[in-house]
């Protein structure tokens, strides 16, 4: 038989952090799929990441033993970046918005959307303590 029993271990051991590491991966890649992102930068945010965990992962395969699975890995990773590059082109941008005086977040959210609704987006965006004094620049949604 060959190899120890402490080389089959091993082996079996590295097999097992491989197969969860790849099942981690595809579930990270399902829910950066299922997730709603609210801006643009959230998108690309999400895409570069998604390439990097990808692209470390696939510095791992190596040889001829490996070649399938290197194509499927690399083949859910396009198929991700360019459903999030689709997606990307739809969301809205962010803005720095700059005001004079610190103003509550609801007489904002009218000037910007004419929408007093959209006030704890505001606040919760820009992570204000209070919602009464927003900062003298902040970051909204494009309208």
């Amino acid at each position: 038989m060959p190899g120890s029993t402490a080389e089959r271990t091993d082996a079996n051991a590295a097999a097992a952090a491989r197969l969860a590491r790849l099942a981690a991966l595809s579930a990270f890649a399902d829910q950066l799929a299922r997730r709603t992102y609210d801006s643009r930068p959230d998108g690309v945010s999400a895409r570069a990441l998604a390439n990097a965990r990808f692209e470390s992962e696939l510095a791992l395969c190596n040889g001829a033993a490996d070649a399938a699975l290197y194509i499927a890995i690399q083949n859910l990773r396009a198929a991700l970046i360019d459903y999030l590059s689709r997606l990307i082109t739809d969301l809205k941008p962010l803005v720095t918005v700059e005001t004079a005086m610190r103003l509550p977040a609801v007489v904002m959210a009218w000037r910007l959307y004419a929408d007093p609704a959209r006030a704890a987006e505001l606040v919760a965006r820009n992570a204000v303590r209070h919602p009464s004094f927003m900062p003298v620049a902040f970051e909204a949604l494009a309208s």
